[in-house]
């Protein structure tokens, strides 16, 4: 798509071989149309189409019924070199009233990649990295005579895909912004004196009146959308919905809980969406069905125009299946998840393999809009090796492009739609068309009341506030006399009464900003909302209440938790506001009546976790005895995870280092905690080598034996690092003895006939640790040393660790071990194992081949982890491609998918992905989808190899025969 990752390994679609009926050549738009495979409840009509435009990637219509459209022409590669920038931004008019916009004007040209529109103050804002600019007519010629960069500094990506893109007006008056997997150093030239706002992994925000920015939750590609009541969802090319559940103001308010996540996927995290392309383009060997690769242009539909079991639906489109996806959003706790509302179908498909959906809008007429780009090609040429991008077409379609209205087929809808609001409009008519039923008059109206906010009519906003006909509209008057600063108790405390849940959710927000200085009136009423019979509405209360301190506000919070218990958001959000006092939630909560579950268990860890970056030790240790002496024998699943909790942080704590047994440590001088504790440990051993047991609680098990010693469980985890043991038991098992100190533990991880059993997924993992630890790294070098490991078990990354140890032994020995390896040219190797794609495939031992050195990091046909991309898809690619990527996985490695290094006080190396930063915390996700949290306070010092996290030298653990049955496992050889 003109905006997506071909992540790695997700290239382009060169071998497909398109069936007869399905066009190869392109077809006229009317013909196109009829190629359409549409919802039976809806039509389609053209309009407008080349040559009055080409490319389009996003559109806007103003107050005038003038509809500009971003023509982003230059895709992928610019223009030929000495040709201007191709990028136009085109003004079109219905000038017939037919509703076929055929009148053009160039409004703006110059633009090397522009991908995003916003009308603004009589003109428009333009996304076009590194700028965001905005643009005027002041004359009347059509012509912007007014070209002004309000923002710079965002990043030009890996490629003219990753940009920030989608200007799109809150609730609040600000205007967000997707980064598109780049970020970047923005600064505004009108505020030369403003230090840059940097970020990596987060989207933005900027004030339209003083150019402020701020990052926010959310690292979103090319597509963004507002619910009614101001939620923000977000997409990426194989994420097509993401729900940005939690804010940084709320994140930032616990220095001492790690979160590791502020977004949701509303697809959840197992299996891939099923797509059903009708087209050639997707079709592989294997199923017609498919999933996302190129999601896009994700748009909640809040119009009038289709079917009214449309409204609110989330649509969104991938243009390399040449479709529109289209999705209930049903409610999943204090957040959503997608529901397919026809099965094996999708609302819109084409057999049109030029047909390529790329961003959607709502229109004023109630309409849901469409770009489509038109191409041949679609894919990027960055992801492909040069070969390949040389015989590749990118250039035919490139004065093409088409734009089409969805309505349903019984609705009537004016064809001409010319909003035009007169210049001289009473504000007082903008307040009442806060209650129109299409969602683009009432944002039509919110930005032209933000405008014009000098003439602001504050009573008549007061009114709709607190008696407005719509709930969208009495929640846009509430956020419009708080962007006013006239926003009073009176309309707060009329909305937390509000029949609808979604105005009491906003009025629960707004009151946050004013409880300080609010009345007891208010805070009461705040405070009553931890029983709303809405969950997001308890959810949005436990934020708030960390705005204040009141005499009810534990009571409330442990309220909010206990009834939303399951959910994780709600724990989330009751955390974050627990402040200095989690104790006293710890206290509630081990009064609740129902103390079981998974949710219950992890809340009681999170509270342990802050409480004991929190309290001195003799605190925790009377903590312990509290927990210890309220636990019935049923209770040792929560028990032991609270003592995990206090653990993780106390081993942080100068009086904890170099503790052996910090279990026996966590008790000291209690003789009946000591005893609960070995009792605890007695059954974690028990549970961990039952076979039977749910493998989750054997993991929890193992988790828990880890803070023990080698003496009294290092036989009972020996026993699980075996052959025959699930393998995510053999790694959480050998990462416990990886962190025990006793020398026993690293002699038996090292042990030559041992490690020779060990797959490569449970060898990595033990190395990983033996790092990151640093308590058996002697031990290991020995092994080395001896031939009992191989020095090619030690990636590259992992050497250079060694070799620039700041323990002078560590690196003499280390220049020892791999002063015979030499650092190879990766592309002569490339060249070298080009003759494995010569060689007959045995793709069943190539599953195998996946299984031992591909699934720990991605997704293939049900199996893996999506650490890095998932593969789904891939057996579109060429051979060549595959092999390139597995032996360079650094050829191209995108920003999101680079490896870091965290080094934390305590001395530890971690290094991962980063998966997600909040003001108080950063995740590393590694192999096997392992996931750690490490407060900031922690952290020394991060900083990023610069290296895919996919190992390197792959060819070194598998024969040319293995290499060659991987990839035709890959490709799908044999099946049909």
């Amino acid at each position: 798509m003109a905006y997506r990752i071909l992540l790695i390994l997700s290239l382009l679609l060169i071998e497909a071989h398109p069936a007869s009926s399905e066009p190869v050549d392109p077809v006229s738009p009317p013909d196109s149309l009829k190629l359409f495979q549409l919802n039976p409840e809806v039509e389609a009509s053209l309009v407008s189409n080349e040559p009055t435009i080409m490319d389009p990637v996003a559109l806007a219509f103003d107050e005038w019924g003038r509809l500009y459209v971003v023509e982003n022409i230059g895709y992928p590669s610019g223009p030929p070199e000495g040709d201007p920038p191709a990028g136009r931004i085109a003004r079109l008019e219905d000038k017939d009233g037919d509703g076929y916009y055929e009148s053009r004007v160039t409004f703006a040209d110059g633009f090397t990649f522009p991908n995003g529109i916003l009308p603004w103050e009589g003109g428009v804002i333009v996304t076009c990295a590194p700028e965001v600019l905005y643009l005027k007519d002041t004359d009347g010629d059509g012509r912007a005579d007014i070209r002004q960069i309000w923002l710079t500094g965002f990043s030009k990506g890996g490629s003219t895909q990753l940009r920030v893109s989608h200007p799109t007006l809150g609730l609040d008056g600000w205007i967000y912004l997707t980064n598109g997997l780049s970020g970047g150093e923005v600064t505004s030239p009108k505020h030369p004196d403003r230090k840059p706002v940097e970020t990596k992994r987060n989207d933005f925000r900027f004030n339209p009146e003083t150019l402020e920015v701020e990052i926010i939750p959310g690292q979103a590609q090319f597509g963004q959308t507002f619910d009614d009541y101001g939620r923000r969802f977000v997409c990426s090319n194989r994420k097509p919905a993401e729900h940005v559940v939690l804010d940084f103001e709320s994140l930032s308010r616990n220095p001492y809980f790690p979160v590791t996540q502020a977004v949701q996927n509303l697809y959840g995290t197992g299996d891939p969406v099923r797509l059903f392309p009708i087209s050639d383009n997707i079709t592989t060997a294997i199923s017609h069905a498919q999933t996302f690769t190129a999601a896009c242009g994700l748009q909640i539909y809040r119009g009038a125009a289709l079917p009214p079991d449309f409204y609110g639906n989330q649509f969104v489109c991938d243009p390399t299946g040449n479709l529109v996806h289209r999705a209930f959003r049903e409610p999943d706790g204090a957040s959503f998840s997608a529901e397919r509302p026809r099965e094996k179908v999708e609302f819109l498909a084409s057999t049109d393999n030029w047909f390529r959906p790329v961003n959607l809008a709502n229109g004023p007429d109630g309409a849901l809009y469409l770009c489509d780009m038109y191409r041949k090609t679609i894919e990027h040429p960055t992801y492909l090796p040069e070969a390949i991008r040389a015989i590749t077409d990118f250039e035919t379609g490139k004065d093409m492009g088409r734009i089409y209205r969805f309505k349903g087929k019984s609705t009537e809808i004016d064809a001409h739609i010319p909003p035009q609001f007169p210049a001289d409009m009473k504000t007082a008519d903008l307040v009442e068309l806060l209650d129109n039923p299409n969602s683009w008059w009432r944002e039509a109206a919110q930005r032209l009341l933000i405008e014009r906010k000098a003439e602001a009519p504050l009573e008549l906003l007061r009114k709709k506030a607190t008696h407005g006909a719509t709930p969208q509209g009495r929640v846009l008057a509430l956020w419009l006399l708080e962007g006013f600063d006239s926003l009073s108790e009176k309309e707060i405390l009329a909305g937390l009464s509000d029949s609808e849940p979604g105005v009491r959710e906003n009025s629960v927000k707004l009151a946050g900003r004013h409880l300080q200085e609010g009345s007891d009136n208010l805070k009461r009423s705040v405070l009553a909302h931890s029983e709303d019979p809405d969950l997001r509405v308890r959810f949005q209360t436990a934020l708030t209440l960390g705005e204040f301190d009141s005499p009810g506000k534990f009571d409330a919070l442990s309220q909010i938790a206990e009834k939303g218990i399951d959910d994780s958001w709600t724990r989330t959000a009751v955390l974050c506001s627990v402040g200095d006092n989690a104790g006293e939630l710890l206290a509630e909560a081990l009064e609740w009546r129902d103390r079981t579950g998974e949710g219950y268990r992890d809340f009681l860890k999170s509270i342990c976790i802050i409480l004991a970056n929190q309290e001195s030790l003799e605190s925790i240790r009377d903590r312990v005895s509290v927990l210890t002496e309220t636990a019935a024998p049923e209770d040792a699943e929560w028990e032991e995870a609270a003592l995990v909790g206090l653990i993780e942080s106390l081993q942080k704590k100068s009086e904890a280092r170099g503790q052996k047994d910090l279990l026996v440590f966590l008790a000291g001088e209690n003789e009946k905690v000591a005893n609960r504790i070995s009792s605890l440990v007695e059954s974690a051993m028990n549970l961990a080598t039952h076979a039977d047991a749910p493998i989750d609680d054997r993991l929890a098990a193992v988790d828990f034996l880890q803070y023990s010693t080698y003496i009294k469980v290092g036989e009972t985890l020996e026993e699980l690092v075996n052959p025959y043991a699930p393998q995510d038991l053999q790694i959480a098992a050998a990462k416990a003895l990886a962190q025990m100190p006793e020398p026993e533990a690293g002699e038996f991880l090292s042990e030559k006939d041992r490690w020779r059993s060990l797959t490569p997924p449970v060898r990595a993992a033990i190395i990983s640790n033996v790092l990151t630890r640093g308590h058996h790294i002697s031990t290991f070098l020995t092994a080395l040393e001896k031939g009992d490991i191989q020095s090619s078990s030690i990636e590259p990354s992992q050497r250079k660790r060694l070799l620039n140890s700041s323990n002078e032994e560590v690196q003499a020995r280390a220049k020892k071990i791999f002063e015979g390896i030499k650092d190879v040219d990766r592309k002569k190797v490339f060249e070298d194992y080009k003759s494995v794609l010569d060689l007959e495939t045995h793709p069943d031992h190539g599953f195998e081949m996946f299984k031992v050195h591909c699934a720990q990091c991605h997704f293939l046909d049900g199996a893996g982890t999506e650490v890095g991309p998932d593969l789904t898809g891939i057996r579109t690619q060429p051979r060549e491609s595959l092999l390139l990527h597995i032996l360079i996985p650094n050829h191209e490695t995108v920003p999101s998918f680079v490896n870091y290094v965290v080094e934390t006080v305590d001395g530890d190396v971690l290094t991962g992905l980063i998966a997600g930063e909040t003001p108080t915390s950063i995740t590393l996700r590694r192999a096997k989808g392992e996931e750690e949290t490490i407060l900031r306070s922690d952290i020394e010092d991060i900083y990023s190899t610069n290296l895919s996290l996919m190992p390197q030298e792959l060819e070194k653990n598998m024969s040319r025969q293995d290499l060659a049955d991987l990839i035709g496992y890959l490709k799908g050889d044999g099946v049909k």
